[in-house]
């Protein structure tokens, strides 16, 4: 029957390879040859967190870190935690109450 709709024109399509072979390069284009790799980071995000929660200029000091928090995710949201923890300890935040 022509007038039933054809279940495969619902299906999204998938990207073109020359679609990805372009999102891949504008991403490798947005790279930079000084980028810090994620272990890096980790042996600096607690320095970057103190001195942020103090105020300091961190996107001065340390424009490397802030430029991967930017664009990694899973670091980003380390960072975060991070903040939340220091935060706890130094009393701007209740800590979790443990059950007793």
């Amino acid at each position: 029957m022509e007038n039933e709709k054809d279940p495969s024109k619902n299906v999204p399509e998938q990207p073109q390879a020359g679609s990805l072979v372009r999102i891949l390069l504008s991403m490798l284009e947005d790279t930079n040859d000084d980028e810090l790799p994620c272990d890096e980071v980790h042996e600096l995000v607690d320095h970057y967190a103190e001195l942020d929660l103090r105020g300091e200029d961190v996107e001065r000091i340390y424009p490397l870190i802030q430029l991967h928090l930017e664009r990694c995710h899973d670091c980003h949201e380390e960072y975060e935690a991070l903040l939340r923890a220091i935060r706890a300890v130094d009393g701007e935040i209740p800590a979790p109450q443990g059950k007793s």
